[in-house]
């Protein structure tokens, strides 16, 4: 509270409006060991919409001692890292009689009659008290807790109620339109994901017509599954590719892993510049068949994890990257779907169902020329991601600069 406040605000300690922690009423004791309350653990606090999202209702008995209480219209805050830096606040409402016991890692602040609820809910879930929180953080790493001395002690600006209550009400009314922002922006940036795909697919409208259809099949030179070796962080070995390595349709080289691979090992799974790398499994159906093209220097060494697919291709007959951009259009992902299956929870392509996948195939000359022009078409499309990345930025900045104003009498 560096900026001086209007004039009638005043500035207070928590500990002049709220109490901290309040302890539990001698009237529980004359309560049946039935009695229904909610019970609220940390995972019930929901750090993006800052509200309890599935309380439990259980018998008072189970509850009563060893949780944190809690009362109706009680700010609930989380203590522990990470769950104080993530933001898990809420107001407790609608609980079961009235009555709330929850995670003890939770800090409870009960406003007296000179604050609203919401007023100090607002204000504790501003960025900057969470990183000056964060600052007088207590503990070992890991077990790191802002102590209920902090809170009672730290500042908070004051204006009488009736100007907390209009106050409160702008904050919803901007935070609302913040997240109707942050809607659109979202369905922009899905709606944004699918361009490529398709941007590609009507390269391939283009030639199909022209050119006959020809498999993976008759491509390939070898398709194998990489390694089932343990790997380990310690660069001991060779760096081994796994399923993080392949995205945005490259190959990064971020989060390394190692695995000694014999001599005979080397010769089945070190990779070739041009050789595509697929994703066969995954819990998520869309992870499923992303591929990636390698094209580092082939005295570099690097094998693949087993949960991917190597296909090495006659590169006199298909440029890997025009392979590599049909898998990734919408004709590719289609295909992909279609040979796709799903066992425990985990989706899956194998190798002999990927080379029955069918491609338009033109000349190499031309196949050249077109991956030229999906190269185009990649970088513009990366161009508005990264517009949308620093639109995604400032949707954070905007809210956290709503709650300054708000505490600042600017609002």
């Amino acid at each position: 509270m560096s900026k001086s406040l209007p004039p009638n605000w005043k500035a207070c300690k928590f500990s002049d409006i709220a109490q901290i922690n309040p302890r539990k009423p001698s009237e529980l004791n004359e309560l049946p060991a039935d009695y229904p309350v909610t019970f609220v653990p940390m995972s019930s606090v929901s750090e993006k919409s800052g509200s309890i999202e599935e309380g439990i209702e259980r018998p008072l008995s189970e509850v009563k001692k060893g949780f944190t209480y809690f009362a109706e219209n009680d700010v609930i805050f989380a203590k522990i890292t990470p769950c104080m830096q993530n933001g898990k606040s809420a107001i407790a409402r609608n609980l079961i009689n009235g009555l709330g016991f929850g995670s003890t890692e939770f800090h409870v602040i009960r406003p007296t009659a000179d604050a609203l609820p919401e007023w100090i809910y607002y204000f504790v879930r501003q960025q900057s008290f969470l990183d000056e929180a964060k600052s007088h953080f207590r503990g070992s790493a890991g077990q790191q807790r802002v102590s209920a001395e902090f809170v009672s002690e730290h500042k908070i600006p004051l204006p009488p109620v009736k100007e907390q209550h209009h106050i409160v009400n702008r904050i919803k009314e901007y935070l609302s339109r913040v997240d109707e922002i942050k809607q659109l922006r979202q369905e922009t940036r899905q709606e944004a994901g699918a361009i490529f795909p398709s941007l590609l697919s009507s390269v391939f409208d283009d030639v199909q017509e022209q050119v006959i259809p020809a498999t993976i099949g008759d491509v390939v030179l070898e398709t194998r599954y990489g390694t089932s070796n343990k790997c380990h962080s310690a660069p001991v070995g060779v760096p081994i590719l796994r399923i993080p390595n392949v995205a945005n349709g490259g190959v990064n080289l971020d989060d390394l892993k190692y695995c000694q691979l014999t001599s005979a090992e080397e010769d089945k799974l070190l990779l070739h510049p041009g050789d595509i790398l697929v994703v066969r499994t995954n819990g998520s159906p869309d992870l499923v068949g992303r591929c990636a093209v390698v094209n580092f220097n082939e005295a570099e060494k690097f094998g693949f994890a087993s949960y991917l697919i190597r296909i090495r291709v006659n590169q006199s007959k298909v440029n890997p990257n025009f392979l590599s951009y049909f898998l990734t259009s919408s004709h590719g992902r289609k295909a992909i779907a279609a040979i796709r299956r799903t066992a425990a929870g985990q989706y899956n392509v194998n190798s002999e169902n990927l080379r029955a996948i069918t491609f338009p195939l033109p000349d190499r000359k031309l196949q050249d020329e077109l991956v030229d022009r999906m190269n185009e078409q990649r970088e513009a499309c990366e161009v508005m991601k990264a517009e949308q990345a620093e639109q995604a930025k400032s949707e954070s900045h905007l809210a956290a600069s709503i709650l300054a104003k708000a505490f600042a009498g600017e609002l």
